[in-house]
């Protein structure tokens, strides 16, 4: 019963993430890019006081620390300047989207190659994907808020659906007694 109702409270808050990604998609950005600084300094003082106290003052306490320190100080950049980081991840999602399009095309030509069935569809999904990607690119060239909103609106859409099905699923779901 415990499992159903922290999977029920999970889903039940991730639908209202993604109703607060697909409302307010450039605040929902900024907060979660505050975040991810927030947990880069909180890493970074986190390794710089565990080697402290362990004294591990050799070649991998040192290494440690560095990356410690530089994990605070990109923290900190992000969490001031979370501009930095929101302007190029348009480009970043661009890319990635082609890049598992080339993958997967690559793998498809394989599959033709090799057994010569059941290629053809996603070959063109991975041209759709390659695409997709490229626009992204142009797009983000043109009107990069935009883009962003958009994107940050279909994650949304993802996550409500996900979360939807999510709790549809538990609700429908018997509990076993212990």
């Amino acid at each position: 019963m415990k499992s159903k109702l922290t999977m029920l409270a999970s889903a039940v808050l991730l639908l209202i993430v993604g109703v607060a990604m697909i409302i307010y998609p450039a605040a929902f950005v900024t907060v979660t890019v505050k975040v991810l600084g927030i947990v880069l300094a909180i890493i970074g003082l986190i390794g710089i006081i565990s080697t402290v106290i362990a004294k591990n003052f050799g070649v991998s306490g040192i290494t440690t620390i560095v990356g410690s320190v530089v994990s605070i100080i990109l923290g900190a950049v992000i969490f001031f300047k979370p501009d930095l980081l929101t302007t190029y991840a348009p480009y970043v999602i661009g890319g990635l989207i082609c890049i598992y399009g080339i993958i997967n095309m690559i793998h498809c030509l394989d599959i033709k190659k090799n057994t010569d069935r059941n290629w053809a569809v996603p070959l063109a999904l991975s041209a759709v994907a390659i695409l997709a990607g490229i626009i992204i690119i142009v797009f983000v060239v043109l009107n990069p808020a935009i883009v962003m909103d958009i994107l940050i609106r279909i994650a949304g859409i993802i996550v409500v659906y996900s979360a939807c099905v999510s709790i549809w699923i538990n609700l429908m779901r018997k509990v076993k007694k212990d």
